[in-house]
């Protein structure tokens, strides 16, 4: 019994996976990795029964505390912002209806500026669920894969922009949110 006991620091231990992104877990990981290391001593829990107590109690305070951490660091390392998830909805909303209105069968999606990526890739994920054929421009095709590729049959441009002027010759304007502008323009140029 002592021994299955012994184990139980190390294994809350192997639990704790710190997180990297935040220095509280790194340091909680190494705190509960010593701690499992010394009262553990030869795979049991000291005889002491108070000393057993505090171990279990630390090693668990140590367990929530790095879960702590990691919860925190996985909040930050999130790939998109909270908020550009409402935006997706509604420009691919918002950019389907305009589709339809303009009779377009498979536009380009290109992107211009820095910023647009994330909410593109977004809105080009409900574009691809809803079925609706597009190509990728050849600039951003790695980012989505070959089957993305253009093949002479685009009726039409889907330009994401970051921000930019508030009117483009022979565009449409689609949607505007989070700092990114869509247009749709008609008849692609050939690259």
């Amino acid at each position: 019994m002592t021994r299955l006991l012994g184990a139980l620091p190390l294994s809350f231990a192997t639990v704790l996976v710190p997180s990297t992104s935040d220095g509280r877990g790194i340091g909680a990981g190494l705190f509960a990795l010593a701690l499992a290391a010394s009262a553990s001593g030869e795979g049991e829990l000291p005889a002491d029964r108070h000393r057993t107590g505090l171990a279990v109690s630390a090693a668990v305070l140590v367990s929530l505390l790095a879960t702590d951490a990691n919860v925190r660091g996985l909040v930050l390392a999130q790939p998109m912002p909270p908020g550009t998830i409402p935006s997706v909805k509604t420009i691919s909303e918002n950019l389907q209806q305009a589709l339809r209105t303009a009779g377009v069968k498979r536009p380009l999606i290109t992107m211009e500026g820095d910023a647009p990526w994330i909410l593109a890739a977004g809105v080009v994920l409900e574009l691809d669920r809803g079925s609706l054929p597009f190509a990728i421009d050849e600039k951003w095709r790695p980012m989505f894969g070959r089957g993305y590729a253009r093949d002479g049959r685009e009726d039409a441009v889907v330009l994401f922009a970051d921000g930019g002027p508030s009117e483009r010759r022979g565009a449409t304007l689609v949607a505007r949110a989070d700092a990114v502008t869509v247009w749709l323009l008609r008849a692609p140029s050939s690259r």
